[in-house]
């Protein structure tokens, strides 16, 4: 059994290698979102997840026809999971293999609908590795928007568990607990608005001394952007922060950690582990912690995280706003769209 599985999961790894994610699958998704996945994804966002599994399947025929065959594995992929956890096992299973059997010639042989070949059975058995190393796979390595990483990750579990436990807390606290909190969100926010007039003057001084370091520190993460590989982009991001700590340059050492909160915000991950990465990163300051900690940069994805974890949605429109004058390369503005 145990060699089964452990055999399972080295086919899983190679057929995600081979899973194609090159920058013109990114922008021809982004091209022609509105056309096809708009509406799936308001669906998502209000929750009418059968809705958004009909309207997915129904994209499939459509995208093949077009000639758009690994777009088209994606929504068929997204329509079947979440089939599967709204309906059973059975109708989803036989929803695919339908939609694969119809269009065999164009979808067969695609390494991510096979990878579905190992989902199913996977499901079946109960085997949760499998099903986390398949979906987090998926998440990796097929050109999704973020509403629907976040939908997957949900699915999988890693942020059921965070939502209920923050809802149960609340659920807990009293009134004045609760006025407490607004009270200081809205003194941070205050404070931001002041350091912003600052942000703001040094957004080019910035930029410029970060340009010459392009090609040497950025590039690397810039690919990943492109292809919206946040989470390994997220991992360089601290990295290079850590970097430049020991190149005693906080201001843009900050900035690294700002990036690398929103690039795991766009990867999906729990909430709990960004806040984690950015107090470990402070705690290593030393003595220079106090002084990092009241930065623009750093106050605001801290701020960021926190606005998100208790669900204090007003603030993420002022938020956005903040984050559009950052220091920011091109390739990394897409950083800057949060969901509110």
């Amino acid at each position: 059994m145990y060699a089964k599985q452990r055999d399972d999961e080295k086919n899983i790894k190679k057929l995600a290698e081979s899973i194609e994610k090159e920058p013109h699958h990114v922008k021809k998704r982004k091209a022609i979102k509105n056309q096809y996945w708009r509406l799936i994804l308001d669906d998502i966002s209000k929750g009418k997840m059968i809705n958004a599994s009909i309207s997915y399947l129904e994209t499939v025929p459509k995208l093949i026809i077009e000639g758009y065959t690994r777009l088209a594995a994606v929504s068929l992929i997204l329509g079947s999971i979440i089939l599967l956890n709204e309906k059973d096992l059975k109708i989803a299973k036989e929803t695919f293999e339908k939609h694969v059997e119809e269009n065999k010639s164009d979808l067969e042989s695609l390494p991510e609908i096979q990878i579905m070949g190992y989902f199913f059975p996977a499901i079946r058995k109960d085997e949760k590795s499998l099903v986390k190393l398949i979906i987090n796979s998926l998440v990796e390595k097929l050109v999704l928007f973020e509403p629907e990483i976040k939908s997957l990750k949900i699915i999988l579990g890693e942020e059921v568990s965070e939502e209920e436990e923050i809802r149960e807390m609340l659920s807990r606290e009293e009134y004045g607990k609760l006025s407490k909190l607004r009270v200081e969100y809205d003194q941070i926010y205050g404070k931001l608005q002041v350091k912003i007039l600052d942000a703001k003057r040094d957004q080019e001084r910035i930029l410029k001394r970060r340009t010459p370091m392009k090609r040497r520190y950025y590039l690397p993460i810039l690919e990943l952007l492109e292809i919206n590989n946040f989470k390994n982009a997220g991992e360089k991001y601290l990295e290079l922060a850590y970097t430049l700590t020991r190149r005693n340059d906080l201001e843009t050492s900050s900035l690294m950690m700002l990036l690398h909160g929103l690039t795991l915000l766009k990867s999906g991950e729990p909430l709990k582990s960004i806040k984690n990465n950015l107090n470990n990163y402070l705690n290593s300051l030393g003595v220079n912690k106090k002084l990092v900690e009241e930065t623009f940069y750093i106050m605001l994805i801290l701020f960021l995280v926190e606005v998100k974890i208790y669900n204090f949605d007003k603030y993420l429109h002022k938020i956005k706003e903040m984050l559009e004058i950052l220091p920011l390369f091109e390739e990394e503005r897409v950083l800057i769209e949060i969901e509110e």
